[in-house]
């Protein structure tokens, strides 16, 4: 073999090498894209989950708000409520004492109708 042929045979080698190596390149530039386009879609993932969190972070505040005029309403209620079980209970013992009241004086009548001593 002939210098001539050993530097055709390298550089025949090495064109091997060369296109071996752009073959790599390409395939590793394939994978570079195929990582930005997975890149991309969690970011716009991660957008997306920021979004549902703030908008979950809105409908809490909202629903704070309205347990704390729901407390508030039922505060309310109750107060009224006690007011309510007092005014009736005031008029049911009133009642009571007007019937004893009444009762008393049927008694006395009676008795002295019937010509009963008093009871003791």
């Amino acid at each position: 073999m002939t210098d001539t042929d050993k530097i055709l045979h390298a550089l025949a080698e090495m064109q091997k090498d060369i296109h071996s190596l752009k073959e790599g390149q390409a395939t590793l530039q394939g994978d570079v894209k195929s990582l930005k386009e997975g890149q991309k879609s969690l970011e716009e993932g991660q957008k997306v989950l920021q979004n549902t969190a703030n908008q979950q972070g809105k409908a809490i505040a909202e629903l704070r708000k309205g347990q704390k005029t729901l407390e508030i309403k039922v505060e309310a209620f109750h107060s009224e409520q006690t007011k309510a079980n007092i005014q009736i209970i005031t008029t049911l013992t009133d009642m009571n004492e007007i019937n004893t009241q009444d009762m008393d004086k049927r008694v006395t009548r009676i008795e002295k109708h019937l010509d009963l001593p008093p009871l003791k």
